[in-house]
């Protein structure tokens, strides 16, 4: 089941039809439910508990509510700061109170950093939550905000807080240390968690795991590469817990796949020029790079057959047909010449890369123009970032879709079938804007991949995510 089956109808004046007409936008992902029988009721309608948000700084006693100010649901509550709630649906008008479970609404905690050095990023993905609140729930659904300032400690004392406030489930944390400490906080209680981490270190008990796995991304990849004839890989990473996945991903997918892992490079994190890490990849020789430099650009037979001599010698000596490098962003374009300079060609050497990639602009290195990757479909990840920049004026980060996805999800089954275990854990999955997901019992997500190649104006799909997990199993 996904929730694209089961999307609300926006009714005239709703925020998501102001929305639309704000941006001009249709809104194919919402539709009415067949055959259906008593008027669906409105997203507009959504509850969001004002309450729960962070707090605004002292006011003077009797404030008045400017043009850009959200006003509190309870009598001498000072304005909610800007954020979500004022960019999509303005001033609306005081609510006498938010509904609790006593009155039938399903509450839902989000649990992320509104304060603190990830206040920004905390901030773009409560956005992204409101965003699928208003999309995707009805009127007893209820979503309640709480800065965890990004602390395990706080984040724990929060989440026992939030189940005591009658939460049935809770979104987030941000951090695997968080959200270790909220499963710990929450234990025994029934209600689950859909924690943003990647770490698989902390799935289990009542937590889950939204984040884009390392080890699924490198098996999707390499698998790929597998099909295409690629033999001989290396492996690239800094020498973290992240590329410590990465590397033993890459060899977990050699021995279900075949194939053989023939160099592995790890550095330190903190180090800021790579070459050397290039060079003893590259198996630099410099005299052989020196000869190569001379005879570029000669002419005559006799300078083309060494060159190429030198560069079968070059290609020899690297001993792998493809590469994957665990980098993204500057330092990832700043690499990529050093590649072809050092005489791994990405002509003759496949370079290959994990959904960190998937960011615009790759395409302008040349080095990188033909590389895959595997990451969430594009399309539909693309889709929800307009509607997020038409709400917002500004693009979302990366993470933000995590936090649409897992408010979608507990919309969805906040209707249909509860926050219980077996929905969550839905055998079928769900679908999001991040392509197919479900959650294995011990609370470590699957998902359904694209692999992607980097073009010089963009990406292309060279193997398209599965639509089911049936699909993917075949």
């Amino acid at each position: 089941m996904s929730w694209l089956d089961v999307g609300l109808p926006p009714v005239p004046g709703s925020p998501v039809a102001r929305l639309a007409e704000q941006s001009g936008a249709s809104l194919p992902w919402l539709k009415a439910p067949a055959g259906a029988g008593a008027p669906a009721k409105s997203a507009g309608d959504v509850v969001v508990d004002p309450a729960a948000l962070p707090p605004s700084e002292p006011a003077p006693a009797a404030p008045k509510a400017d043009a850009g100010a959200v006003v509190g649901s309870e009598p001498g509550q000072g304005p909610i700061p800007q954020g979500a709630l004022a960019a999509l649906v303005g001033r609306p008008k005081a609510a006498p109170g938010v509904p609790g479970p006593e009155q039938g609404a399903k509450v839902v905690a989000v649990l992320l950093p509104l304060t603190g050095q990830a206040q920004a990023l905390g901030q773009s993905m409560l956005d992204a939550a409101m965003l699928a609140t208003l999309e995707m729930g009805d009127e007893s659904f209820v979503l309640r905000p709480y800065d965890t300032g990004g602390s395990p400690e706080a984040a724990a004392e929060i989440a026992r807080r939030a189940v005591n406030d009658g939460a049935g489930l809770v979104l987030g944390p941000l951090f695997a240390a968080e959200a270790r400490e909220v499963g710990a906080a929450v234990g025994g209680s029934g209600v689950g968690v859909l924690s943003f981490s990647n770490d698989r270190s902390v799935a289990g008990g009542p937590v889950n795991i939204m984040g884009l796995l390392p080890e699924a991304q490198v098996l999707r990849v390499v698998a790929y590469a597998r099909q295409r004839r690629i033999e001989r890989f290396a492996v690239m990473a800094p020498n973290n817990e992240y590329g410590q996945a990465v590397v033993n991903a890459m060899r977990s997918a050699l021995s279900a796949f075949g194939g053989e892992l023939k160099d592995v490079a790890l550095y330190d994190p903190a180090l800021e020029d790579l070459t050397p890490v290039v060079r003893q990849l590259a198996h630099d020789n410099p005299q052989r790079r020196a000869a190569v430099a001379q005879l570029q650009g000669k002419n005559d037979a006799e300078s083309k057959a060494a060159l190429r001599r030198l560069q079968e010698e070059a290609s020899a000596a690297l001993g792998y047909d493809a590469l994957l490098v665990a980098e993204s962003g500057t330092r990832l374009k700043t690499l990529a010449p050093l590649l072809p300079y050092y005489d791994i060609d990405p002509a003759k050497v496949k370079i290959l890369g994990t959904a960190q990639w998937d960011e615009p602009g790759l395409g302008n290195e040349p080095a990188l123009v033909g590389a895959w990757y595997a990451a969430p479909p594009p399309a539909s990840h693309g889709d929800f970032e307009k509607r997020y920049e038409a709400a917002f004026k500004r693009r979302p980060p990366r993470l933000a879709s995590l936090a649409y996805d897992a408010t979608a999800l507990a919309a969805v089954i906040a209707r249909t079938r509860g926050f219980g275990r077996d929905a969550i854990t839905a055998s079928s999955g769900y679908l999001g804007v991040d392509g197919i997901f479900r959650f294995r019992s011990d609370g470590v997500i699957e998902r359904g991949l694209a692999v992607i190649e980097v073009q010089p104006r963009g990406v292309k799909v060279v193997d398209p995510a599965p639509a089911t997990f049936q699909a993917a199993q075949n």
